[in-house]
């Protein structure tokens, strides 16, 4: 749960609500805003997520002991995104690039992209900001 996502789906739905004179928003119209903002014409853009990915350079620097690409960062959450369940095993992420993907894990989840799952570690992750992992799904 990300405040500052939370809030950026709270001014669309109100603006939402207003522009379609909705008295009372239920889970349909808060779904039906998700999908407007994460559709391909959406407001929302790849840029709205750096401060979880950023984007300016291809290659990134984790606590400036190991560099990562950032296409091999951006292929690992495009995966986890595809997948229906919340939780991901890792074993299935090994073969999708040639980089340490502990190096890629241990980045994401400091970057608090990701989380582990409580009861199996860090052989079992997820995306944290649900908003995102739809971008994601929508956005490939």
């Amino acid at each position: 749960c990300s405040p500052f996502y939370i809030q950026i789906l709270c001014a669309e739905i109100v603006n939402y609500a207003i522009s379609n004179k909705i008295p009372v928003i239920t889970e349909f119209d808060v779904n039906k805003v998700v999908n407007l903002m994460t559709s391909s014409e959406a407001k929302l853009r790849r840029g709205d997520f750096d401060n979880l990915v950023p984007v300016e350079e291809n290659k990134i620097y984790h606590e400036k002991v190991f560099e990562l690409s950032l296409d091999d960062v951006m292929a690992i959450i495009r995966e986890i995104a595809q997948f229906e369940q919340d939780y991901v095993s890792v074993n299935s992420l090994h073969s999708i690039i040639k980089t340490d993907i502990d190096k890629v894990m241990s980045y994401l989840i400091s970057r608090d992209v990701i989380e582990t799952h409580p009861g199996y570690g860090r052989s079992m992750v997820k995306i944290k900001v649900s908003l995102f992992k739809e971008w994601l799904r929508k956005n490939n």
